[in-house]
């Protein structure tokens, strides 16, 4: 009772580190001890109780939330029906944004407590914060989709440049093919179509013009 008396004298003027020190000598003393009987050992199950559930506040103070998360799972497994124990694991796993957790212990402590306003409200809390987090998540994956949609596009859109060069290649080869089978290449041979084919050469006819002039003068 001493240590306890000191440990919250501590508390209240804020050093959080000491009080912890007393409430853990407290927990060590009483913990392991398995002589006492009858009112004996109901005091020293309520003093364990009250020791945890106070050193698990001062890890909530001093941002040890792991610390006061495993403090109270102590005292869970203990006595399942410590409101505060569910409220103060509820305040550890939300600092640790474990909100789903969070939401179960405060669910646990208001129906253990059904006038207990703030676990209600920290109900809500995590209501909320897990709705936020669903939110970002939906976003994140959308994010991805769109981008793995860009890039399927970008894939698409190479794929089809590199058909289109191939389209292109085979084109000339079909051209330059053509030519080897008598397409004229000299620009003064023109092959005339229609439904009589003719081949006029104009070179020849350039040369034989120019004898037809030779002869006349």
């Amino acid at each position: 009772k001493i240590f306890k008396e000191k440990g919250t004298k501590h508390f209240k003027n804020n050093k959080f580190d000491i009080a912890a020190t007393r409430y853990h000598r407290i927990i060590d003393f009483l913990e392991h001890e398995i002589s006492l009987k009858g009112d004996s050992e109901q005091e020293r199950k309520s003093l364990l109780q009250a020791g945890r559930l106070n050193l698990a506040q001062c890890y909530l103070k001093t941002n040890r939330w792991i610390d006061a998360r495993s403090v109270c799972d102590k005292i869970i497994d203990e006595n399942r029906t410590t409101a505060k124990a569910w409220f103060r694991r509820g305040e550890a796993q939300l600092a640790l944004n474990d909100c789903e957790a969070a939401k179960n212990d405060f669910e646990m402590c208001a129906s253990l407590e059904p006038d207990n306003k703030a676990a209600k409200n920290k109900v809500v809390i995590c209501q909320q914060k897990i709705k936020a987090q669903k939110d970002k998540e939906k976003k994140t994956f959308a994010n991805m989709f769109d981008k793995f949609a860009e890039i399927d596009k970008k894939k698409e859109e190479l794929e089809r440049k590199k058909h289109e060069r191939l389209d292109a290649m085979n084109n000339i080869d079909a051209w330059e093919g053509n030519n080897e089978n008598g397409i004229a290449t000299d620009p003064n041979s023109i092959k005339v179509g229609g439904d009589i084919k003719m081949d006029i050469d104009l070179n020849e006819a350039i040369k034989e013009d120019a004898k037809l002039q030779e002869s006349s003068q």
